[in-house]
């Protein structure tokens, strides 16, 4: 995968694919966290609302199902110690249009409206869209309480990171979105649109001249910004923090946040992702056998790996009384991969795992778009083919060798409310 560059100092990748029936164009602006991130936000959802063109969300829509059901996508949320929104709009082939309609024309021709050809009414943008796209971003964070597996995880990653930008929020606060006012937003769009890093990503039937023309309409000034990685990577804890949550629930959630020791530009990137399958990658993983179905102490037990920070979480539910009992099952199983005790069938079944998660990104447009845009985040970015061969030449002390830096740093335990409580955190 070769990422392009237009002289404005875009970036292109255009992936070839004759798979599907649909094409997909995704554009991607990089921020950092800070405290313009809600701002980022609640601009990308405005925007995604109307334009000059397609002045209300009723005329938007129209135009999506005139082009067959093409479907429009705004997403924000974080990669790395980097906020990232995302543009996505998927539609048929021109190909597959019945009578000869230019398709994807159509839709450069969207892009640029949603991006270059904002509504605004004076100098600022629509109030009332404003007020509703506040409200959605705070229902979106609201929300995820609901998943109490996701949260808890976030939880674990705040409190472990809290003074890393990767304990930040993707898509901002409550209380920073509450602030921002009509002539903020407005104030903002320039630096938005020339102050950000910019990705854009073609899955399907493109040609150079295609993505490059669209790229070079949008952003026809040079960029300001060139992208660094300027990931903070703590590569060990001084002492383990523990942190207690009480919300009414029925099930207990415990995340254990490990420092994985890795060092840029991740030499050892596919030892650690063999050793975090042998770990918790699947039903063929040691906190699967062990934790779960020997010991029977969870629901759940896996465990993630983000290599690009360095950080691993283990988690699992459980009831409350077996918070020490899972604590320790975890440790013994990372004591197995320290100590080499791994087989050499526990070993195989992780490598087919890894190529069998790694095959199935080919299936989607949406899980291709995911894993390539990630590529931008890598000093070489690698194939999935060439993903699956360096994992197959990992040996066990390779993963002995890694398993070796882990490092507890943090306990986040979720559990239910005693009896009259309210919701409150110990830590």
């Amino acid at each position: 995968m070769t990422l392009l560059k237009t002289s404005n100092g875009v970036y292109v990748n255009i992936i070839p694919s004759d798979k599907f029936t649909g094409n997909l164009i995704s554009l991607y602006f990089i921020f950092p966290l800070d405290n313009m991130t809600s701002t980022n936000s609640l601009l990308a959802k405005v925007l995604e609302h109307s334009n000059g063109k397609f002045r209300t969300p009723e005329v938007l829509n129209e135009e999506l199902e005139l082009n067959y059901g093409a479907d429009l996508y705004v997403s924000c949320g974080m990669k790395g110690e980097r906020q990232v929104i995302k543009f996505t709009l998927s539609f048929i082939k021109d190909s597959y249009a019945l009578n000869g309609e230019k398709i994807a024309d159509n839709m450069a021709d969207l892009l640029y409206n949603i991006i270059r050809n904002p509504l605004f009414e004076g100098n600022c943008f629509n109030k009332d869209v404003v007020s509703v796209e506040k409200q959605n971003l705070k229902d979106l964070i609201l929300s995820r309480i609901n998943n109490k597996r996701s949260y808890a995880i976030t939880r674990c990653r705040e409190k472990m990171c809290e003074n890393e930008d990767y304990g930040k929020d993707g898509v901002g606060t409550i209380e920073e979105i509450e602030k921002i006012t009509d002539a903020q937003l407005y104030e903002h769009y320039n630096s938005f649109l020339n102050k950000s890093d910019v990705v854009l990503q073609f899955i399907g039937d493109f040609s150079e001249s295609f993505a490059f023309s669209l790229a070079n309409r949008i952003f026809p000034e040079k960029r300001a910004s060139e992208y660094s990685l300027g990931i903070n990577i703590i590569k060990n804890s001084l002492k383990t923090k523990e942190f207690e949550e009480q919300l009414n629930v029925n099930q207990s959630v415990l995340v254990l946040g490990y420092r994985i020791g890795i060092e840029y530009p991740y030499q050892d990137r596919y030892a650690y992702l063999l050793m975090n399958s042998i770990l918790g990658g699947g039903t063929s993983s040691l906190l699967f056998k062990n934790v779960r179905e020997k010991l029977s102490l969870c629901y759940f037990c896996a465990s993630s790996l983000d290599s690009l920070k360095g950080i691993m979480f283990v988690y699992s539910g459980i009831a409350a009384e077996n918070k020490e009992k899972t604590i320790n099952a975890v440790k013994e199983q990372i004591k197995t991969l320290i100590t080499g005790g791994v087989t050499e069938e526990e070993l195989k079944a992780a490598k087919a795992d890894i190529e069998t998660q790694y095959k199935k990104i080919y299936d989607s447009q949406a899980s291709m778009n995911s894993y390539l845009f990630s590529g931008f985040f890598s000093e070489s970015p690698t194939s999935i083919d060439e993903i699956i061969e360096n994992v197959k030449k990992i040996e066990l002390p390779d993963v002995v060798a890694v398993a070796k830096k882990l490092s507890l740093d943090t306990i986040y335990f979720l559990t239910g409310l005693s009896k009259g409580d309210e919701s409150h955190e110990q830590g």
